[in-house]
């Protein structure tokens, strides 16, 4: 059994707006659910699972019955095997054809009827194998779905689909509005997909009872838009996403996750080996946890691969009291952080991998990890940024966890020193490389860059674009585009050899006949992580052709 992760909390500064509240809580109210979602579920027989193709043809919804159409309730029902085929109107049955594995559900609704309005929570789906399977419906395409789930207008329905077997599959729908009423969303698991081994969650009550078990295992999610068409549409409005309370291997790929008044994606209590990818994440938690994915718990082998995460209340990704490395890579991160300051990635813990994101436009710093409660060896690398109203990568340390440090980090670091601030400090407290001069210019046919880092380590020059519109004038970083790469010896020098050709792409474009290119430079150590940026350093030429041919 395990325990509330509850501690007894500090006491709240008395005016967090409620995005803030959000950063003090989050991890108690998402985690705290076991009450809620430890309720049984009626029982079936043991016999096997039927496996039907079923076509649901009306968009009703309410009480099972037979009748001349079959409902989208009811097809549930017969695939978890608690309506038998035995108890359906012969027009029903029509509708209903065996199969050799899995059952199916699809759709072929009246094509001035393809919204299913739910009057209660639909049973939770306890068939392994099950396909959900809304592209089969007429005048579906890609990122277009016909057939819609919505609560009917007035009546809450907390989730649109409980997932609570193996290997399901649920694609090609549009799913929206589904929040609590008249109460707090964050005290119920209000999304309009709940992944979890518990089929029902009504009502809080009771103590944790949350059982240590992993949950479903390879479900996918995918082609599906979820979430309210534009900000503030849906007068019932859209709590959370998808809710990950269990699963291992659940892939969530090619939705729309959109304007949602929390986050698109969270994770509570298990969810390794997750996958997210290729999705477009936009818009989401103006009204509530603000963060586009929320990851807590354990979260171990999952990787953020190839999405588009824009224009979010606050972080693209935040963790928070995470167990196990995630890998975020190809991601195009940007506008990020629309209510409040917030780092694009949020991190904590060890052997996080962050590598080849494109992040800009950020109301925030790019990568802020947090050192508490312990932060080593997490690499960001091949990264460009471009915008920030922070550092690019910025290494907190232990005693700066107020609110504001979870939101855009500490600043620059000094240079360590001693060893209570390599334990005191994120990745380490691993050094920024430090250039030997503040300025470089071009001598003999191009510049050495000369520095000093931790030897053994390796480091990255990086050209440092400066938006002229922003407000912010960095004096390290940000990390626009790395040129190239080199080892640290063992006296703890680095040197780069840019040729005047090399320069001659890299200058920057003036009408005086001196040009200059600012530079900056990251560490990584595989002991330690990746540093955050040196300070810039400009390299000024006189005379180098804009164009070396």
């Amino acid at each position: 059994m395990i325990r509330p992760p509850f501690r007894t909390p500090s006491p709240l500064p008395a005016a967090l707006n409620l995005h803030e509240l959000w950063g003090w809580l989050g991890l108690g109210l998402v985690l705290g659910l076991g009450g809620i979602i430890g309720r049984a579920q009626p029982a079936r027989s043991l016999a096997p699972f039927p496996q039907f193709t079923l076509t649901v043809n009306s968009a009703q919804d309410g009480e099972i019955q037979p009748d001349d159409q079959l409902t989208l309730r009811e097809a549930i029902a017969l695939a978890n095997g608690t309506l038998p085929r035995t108890a359906l109107s012969p027009a029903e049955a029509a509708q209903v054809q065996d199969r050799s594995s899995g059952s199916r559900i699809v759709f072929d609704l009246p094509p001035q009827h393809t919204t299913i309005r739910l009057q209660t929570l639909l049973p939770a789906i306890a068939a392994p194998d099950l396909v959900i399977d809304g592209t089969t419906q007429g005048g579906y395409e890609p990122g277009n779905p016909v057939v819609s789930l919505q609560p009917q207008a007035g009546v809450e329905v907390l989730r649109g689909l409980t997932l609570t077997a193996d290997r399901l599959q649920v694609r090609g729908l549009h799913l929206s509005g589904f929040r609590a009423l008249h109460r707090q969303s964050f005290a119920l698991p209000s999304a309009s997909i709940l992944v979890t081994h518990h089929p029902q969650a009504e009502s809080l009550g009771g103590p944790w009872r949350a059982e240590d078990r992993p949950g479903p295992q390879h479900i996918v999610i995918a082609d599906n838009v979820i979430g309210p068409a534009t900000p503030g549409g849906d007068a019932l409005g859209a709590a959370f996403g998808i809710w990950i309370y269990e699963a291992r291997h659940l892939t969530i790929a090619n939705n729309q996750l959109q304007n949602h008044r929390g986050s698109a994606i969270v994770t509570s209590h298990w969810a390794t080996d997750t996958r997210i990818e290729k999705n477009q994440i936009r818009g989401n938690g103006a009204r509530g946890m603000p963060d586009a994915v929320r990851l807590e718990g354990q979260i171990g082998g999952t990787q953020i691969l190839g999405n588009q995460l824009l224009e979010n209340a606050g972080s693209a990704v935040f963790l928070f009291k995470t167990s196990g490395a995630i890998a975020v890579q190809d991601n195009r991160i940007l506008g990020n952080g629309t209510e409040i300051p917030r780092a694009a990635l949020y991190l904590m813990g060890n052997d996080h991998q962050i590598r080849q994101n494109y992040i800009g436009d950020q109301n925030g710093p790019g990568v802020v990890i947090a050192a508490y409660p312990q932060s080593r060896r997490n690499i960001i690398v091949d990264n460009q940024f471009r915008n920030l109203k922070g550092l690019s990568i910025d290494l907190v340390t232990r005693r700066h966890t107020t609110v504001r440090d979870y939101q855009v980090g500490d600043g620059p670091n000094p240079r360590t020193e001693s060893t209570k601030r390599h334990l005191d400090t994120a990745n380490r407290g691993i050094s920024a490389p430090e250039f030997l001069s503040r300025e470089f210019s071009v001598v003999g046919g191009g510049v050495s860059l000369e520095g000093v880092a931790m030897p053994g380590a390796t480091v990255s020059l990086y050209r440092v674009q400066q938006d002229e519109s922003s407000s912010v004038f960095q004096q390290r970083g940000p990390l626009s585009q790395r040129v190239a790469q080199t080892t640290v010896d063992q006296t703890g020098r680095f040197d780069f050899f840019l040729s005047e050709a090399e320069l001659g792409a890299q200058l920057s474009d003036q009408l005086s006949d001196q040009a200059s290119a600012q530079f900056s430079v990251i560490a990584t150590h595989p002991d330690y992580g990746t540093s955050e940026p040196a300070r810039n350093v400009t390299v000024r030429s006189r005379g180098v052709s804009r164009n070396p041919e």
